[in-house]
């Protein structure tokens, strides 16, 4: 668990010194990280996503060597790079709702493909693996609404609302979260007033329900 809040921790950093930069510079332009991520995998190997062009690829570094893991035009949802066992897992939309998850290895082959029937309209899925006797799991943000799910995925089984009203602003949405262990979410929002735009992240321990909040500095 306080694993899992370091890693969180961090991602909060993250979010925050990436939003000053922008935020403090807004004649520069920045690289955009909507469309394309990069994630390690191991010393020679990263995984490229392109969600412009649903494409995911394994490259290695020393080599050049590229290997497709996405070959169809249905929607990336997720990719998971797993240390032990060492397994990449790709999650993709499939019909209606439906989700496709897919496991390679870190050479690319795949060792198998499942589809999970998960209910409901989703903005952004997380997979998270499963540990000791806990299954895998799925969060899924639709809006302001956050659902965990694991199987047999028909309901989930924490929800969590995370609406802000705030009246110092015109609104408050949520522009990004991360989510890589149960309890710990962290969601970054951006709130906007006549004359101002303020970011900041919350983490929220869905276990014992308590919650802290980070400003932008």
């Amino acid at each position: 668990m306080k694993k899992s809040f370091r890693i969180i921790f961090t991602a909060i950093i993250g979010m925050l010194v990436f939003t000053n930069q922008s935020y403090a510079n807004p004649s520069k332009s920045t690289p955009s990280l909507d469309s394309t991520d990069a994630l390690y995998v191991s010393t020679d190997l990263v995984a490229i996503i392109d969600h412009s062009t649903n494409k995911a690829d394994v490259v290695n570094v020393t080599t050049n060597k590229v290997v497709n893991l996405s070959k169809d035009a249905h929607t990336i949802l997720d990719l998971n790079v797993m240390k032990n066992p060492q397994k990449i897992v790709l999650l993709k939309k499939s019909n209606g709702n439906a989700i496709t998850k897919t496991v390679f290895t870190y050479a690319g082959e795949q060792i198998s493909k499942t589809e999970i029937p998960l209910k409901g309209a989703a903005d952004k899925i997380k997979w998270v693996a499963p540990t000791g006797k806990v299954n895998e799991r799925i969060m899924v943000q639709f809006g302001d609404s956050f659902n965990l799910y694991q199987y047999p995925w028909n309901m989930p089984s924490v929800s969590f609302n995370a609406k802000i009203n705030d009246t110092g602003y015109e609104s408050v949405s949520v522009k990004g979260w991360d989510f890589v262990g149960y309890p710990y979410l962290a969601i970054k929002y951006q709130a906007q007033g006549i004359m101002s735009d303020d970011f900041f992240v919350r983490t929220i321990n869905l276990f014992h329900h308590n919650e802290k909040m980070f400003k932008r500095l």
